[in-house]
């Protein structure tokens, strides 16, 4: 605008109103860029702080629905017992979950990505991708192996046994994992020149599957097997599994 002005003998005018008016605004609290910027952030930091605050909100409903799962069964828990041990209202977890299948849809997705990070950063380490993948077998063993997470495994697959939706939601999340599972076989048999027929590879991923769901049944049957133990032996069979 002011040089468009200057064009017709007006600029100096022009010039002093200009910088009448970024006195103006540094006086107010510095100029109009800034404080759009300043606006910006400030939104976009509050933003964060409610996303932040609501995931630890779900974070904290979740641990406590596991904890009464555990204790008292799926059925025989109430949304009013999880509301109590989360320590907050029922109207607040209702907010954040429909029903209790939904709160076992966000514990299953939740234990599903925690396995999925283990795999993914096992793969990326480098070198023999079939080596890398027996080396998250150690946190596998363990975490199966524990009473606490077979509980509620365990009480998932029963729902799962007579509950449609929670049948769906179980398959789904399974078939995820079988699909991460099977690319990285893949990958790391075609790396050492081994076949990848597809059937074979199917009932690989399969029976691998099985060793460590199996896990959670013994925890409950048999608590007291040696975990070190355990881990030597599932690692040798995997190990023939995937490349054999």
């Amino acid at each position: 605008m002011s040089r468009v002005v200057h064009g017709h003998g007006l600029g100096g005018q022009a010039s002093e109103r200009d910088e009448g008016l970024r006195e103006q605004r540094v006086k107010a609290g510095g100029n109009g860029q800034d404080k759009s910027n300043s606006g910006r952030c400030l939104v976009g930091a509050v933003r964060r702080w409610a996303q932040e605050r609501a995931e630890a909100r779900r974070e904290q409903v979740l641990a406590a629905a596991e904890e009464c799962f555990r204790s008292h069964g799926f059925h025989n828990t109430s949304m009013a017992q999880i509301s109590k041990s989360a320590q907050m209202s029922p109207g607040h977890i209702y907010h954040y979950f429909e029903n209790k299948e939904d709160i076992i849809r966000a514990i299953v997705q939740m234990d599903l990505e925690d396995t999925l990070a283990i795999i993914r950063e096992n793969a990326n380490q480098g070198g023999d991708l079939l080596e890398a993948m027996l080396s998250g077998v150690d946190d596998g063993v363990r975490r199966m192996s524990s009473p606490g997470k077979a509980a509620i495994t365990l009480e998932v697959i029963s729902e799962a046994a007579h509950n449609p939706r929670v049948a769906e939601m179980v398959r789904e999340m399974d078939a995820r994992l079988r699909r991460e599972i099977r690319e990285m076989l893949i990958r790391g048999r075609r790396s050492r020149g081994l076949s990848t027929s597809e059937a074979d590879l199917d009932a690989k991923v399969e029976v691998m599957s099985a060793i460590f769901d199996g896990l959670a049944m013994r925890a409950v049957s048999n608590p007291k097997s040696d975990v070190t133990d355990l881990t030597r032996v599932v690692k040798d069979a995997l190990n023939h599994i995937a490349s054999s």
